[in-house]
């Protein structure tokens, strides 16, 4: 229409095709996938003058638009609203010349719409027109405007005068943020979605002259208030019954939080909420916050990189801060130090403690006070990353209390400095049911002390550097009392630190899980005797990667069998030792059942199993797949046409195949999928 001119009757329709082959045919759908752009940019006199010409004599709303995306700008605004139906899942308008939006809002008489639109978009000037937009019914609301002349014709409506119906989302950004007290929701709408974001104090300096409470939002899922915005808090009232899942509060800055600080603390109603995030400034306002009663916070992050964002904090008393009941607290950063200020519900149980420090100045105030008078009372799972592992000493838990995890992680020597220094056996962390330490955090386990009738159902221990290990591989054998445990994981070097684990003397292991992936991570092992590391007792055992090298130095004894035994190299490279050992010479004991996977296989010869002489008597004058075969059953129909792409995954590794051998029976060779 902007290249020539032309008289136009009767309807048009624009459809986005996903063919581009077909211009015109029967049935065309309105599922299309492409953006329709109506925009004038970069265009001159002419070509504005021929679209006008080409489109005064067509009869309003007589232009049928339907595709996925539908984008006008300027001129194309006015083009689209006086003379299209549109049919979009999302329909973008943006106007940054006034001239184009005096022209459709200079007609009074006008009424404009997006027709069925479910994601509407309106940028700077083009914000103005969401009164005139009778027929919205969108679902999802951005509105963004840059500069305060934008938004200069909607602010002159009355308060709660547009109406946006049963919007899910919405979403104000720069000087949009001020026509909040101008929209107008249904009554029974619950909003899923409020971000509400401001770049400088002015875009929200009306809003700040209204009363507190006076701003209705009603039912609200999830709000977001990013810097300057953040001051709105105070204003907003949202409905008696709400229930908020999730606050965000984001300030980059102590000038974005100025007004809410000086409020009184407990003054900001919030209600009942499920999730609440606070944001480096943003954690300063915490104390201004109040809560319903009765509420359960399911989850609280405070998040600060700087010690300025909680300076105010910091000066209050410890145990100050009144957050009642909470299931899950993470603090990140210079946030650990609020810790001391928080004060629980006295029957509070806290499901997940997570504290992580980057740096040892974000929890240095914490290792100035004396160990154990961090009350934190009662914890299922403590989460400590990276220098936040040097306070466990000063934390203090419930006498009662049971721990469900414990991870500690740290990839840096430094990190666990202080706690390296304490004695052994001096870091009380009572009963505790899995316990994972990774990284340097290997060399604590001796400093740690676990109740006398404690069981764990598992422990992890995992190390990909060398030095990761060196305290304890200076201990004596035998010398780190675990106690009761029922499943134990050493991978990478961690492996080297078996011999210095001490059991109960009638714990029974039900799972035992040795990997590695270099050769070296065990090179202290490999270097002792055959049989000089006592297994004790065992029912299932796994080898994996290069962790099957060590089964010639495992002892096992001839009267404890071991119910499942499992080999999984992922290479050849992995079974390289063993493959130089003579044959029957590496003795198993007693074992019920034998996996062997993938390479493994060729291990067979290598072993001498207690009531495995039929094995042993064909390996003479057999291979071991032909030992397989002749020893293995058939499987039925359905079992033998399983696809070859289908995969057996042991502990991080896939494999193929799996021959499986059961003693005082009969050996089957499978080719199986699924997670063992």
């Amino acid at each position: 229409m902007s290249r020539t001119k032309m008289d136009i009757g009767g309807w048009i329709s624009l459809l986005g095709n996903s063919n581009s082959s077909v211009c015109c045919r029967e049935g065309l759908t309105n599922e299309t996938n492409f953006r329709i752009y109506i925009c004038t940019n970069g265009y001159n006199k002419e070509k504005i003058e021929n679209i006008e010409e080409n489109t005064k004599k067509i009869q309003k709303r007589n232009i049928s638009i339907e595709a996925r995306d539908i984008h006008a700008e300027e001129k194309g605004v006015c083009i689209l609203l006086k003379l299209c139906t549109v049919d979009a899942l999302v329909c973008y308008l943006g106007i940054t010349e006034k001239k184009y939006i005096e022209e459709i809002l200079g007609d009074e008489n006008q009424r404009v719409g997006t027709g069925r639109a479910k994601n509407l978009q309106l940028r700077d000037y083009a914000v103005n027109l969401l009164p005139k937009l009778v027929e919205n019914q969108a679902q999802e609301i951005h509105l963004n405007a840059k500069y305060s002349c934008h938004v200069s014709t909607i602010l002159e409506a009355e308060d709660r005068s547009v109406w946006i119906g049963s919007t899910r989302k919405l979403y104000l950004e720069g000087y949009a943020v001020e026509i909040l007290p101008k929209l107008r929701f249904h009554e029974e709408n619950v909003m899923k979605v409020i971000r509400l974001s401001a770049d400088d104090s002015e875009q929200i300096t009306g809003i700040l002259e209204t009363e507190d409470s006076s701003l209705w939002v009603g039912r609200v899922k999830e709000l977001y208030l990013a810097r300057y915005a953040v001051e709105i808090l105070p204003k907003l009232r949202f409905h008696e019954e709400n229930v908020i899942e999730e606050i965000r509060l984001f300030a980059h800055s102590s000038d974005q939080i100025t007004g809410i600080l000086e409020e009184e603390d407990n003054n900001v109603w919030v209600g009942r909420m499920k999730e609440l995030y606070l944001a480096r400034y943003a954690v300063e306002i915490l104390p201004k916050l109040r809560f319903h009663e009765e509420n359960v916070i399911e989850e609280l992050l405070l998040s600060a990189d700087d010690s300025d964002q909680i300076t105010g904090i910091l000066k209050t008393e410890d145990s100050s801060l009144w957050i009642g009941k909470v299931k899950n607290l993470d603090l990140r950063e210079y946030a650990i130090e609020i810790l001391p200020k928080l004060r629980f519900q006295e029957e509070n149980e806290i499901e997940g403690l997570h504290l992580c420090a980057y740096g040892s100045g974000q929890v240095s105030r914490i290792l100035e006070t004396e160990d154990n008078s961090l009350w934190v009372g009662r914890v299922k799972e403590i989460d400590l990353d990276e220098y936040a592992i040097d306070i466990l000493p000063k934390l203090r838990f419930h006498e009662e209390n049971v721990m469900e995890v414990i991870r500690l992680s740290a990839d840096k020597p430094g990190q666990i400095n202080k706690i390296l220094e304490t004695e052994d056996s001096s870091l009380w962390v009572g009963r505790v049911k899995e316990l994972y330490l990774s990284g340097y955090t290997i060399d604590i386990l001796p400093k740690l002390r676990f109740h006398e009738e404690n069981v764990m159902e598992v422990i992890c221990l995992s190390a990909d550097k060398p030095g990761q290990i060196n305290k304890i591989l200076e201990t004596e054998d035998s010398s780190l009392w675990v106690g009761r445990v029922k499943e134990l994981y050493l991978s990478g070097y961690t492996m080297e630190i078996l011999p210095k684990l001490r059991f109960h003397e009638e714990n029974v292991i039900e799972g035992l899980f040795l990997s590695t992936d270099d050769s070296g991570q065990i090179s202290r092992i490999l270097e002792t005797e055959d049989n000089s590391l006592w297994m004790g007792k065992v029912k299932e055992l796994y080898l994996c990667e290069y962790g099957v090298e060590i089964l010639p130095k495992l002892g096992f004894h001839e009267e404890r069998e071991i119910e499942e035994l499992h080999l999984c190299p992922e290479k050849q490279e992995d079974i390289a030792g063993i493959l130089r050992k003579e044959n029957r010479s590496i003795c198993l004991g007693r074992v019920k059942k034998l996996r062997l996977y993938d390479h493994a296989l060729q291990i067979l010869p290598k072993l001498r199993i207690h009531g495995g002489g039929r094995i042993e008597t064909l390996l003479k004058t057999h291979s071991p797949e032909r030992v397989a075969e002749m020893l293995g059953t058939k499987r039925n129909n359905d079992s033998t046409k399983e696809s070859k792409n289908k995969y057996v995954h042991v502990y991080g590794g896939t494999f193929r195949e799996v021959f499986e051998f059961k003693f005082s029976s009969r050996v089957s060779r499978k080719r199986r999928s699924g997670d063992i």
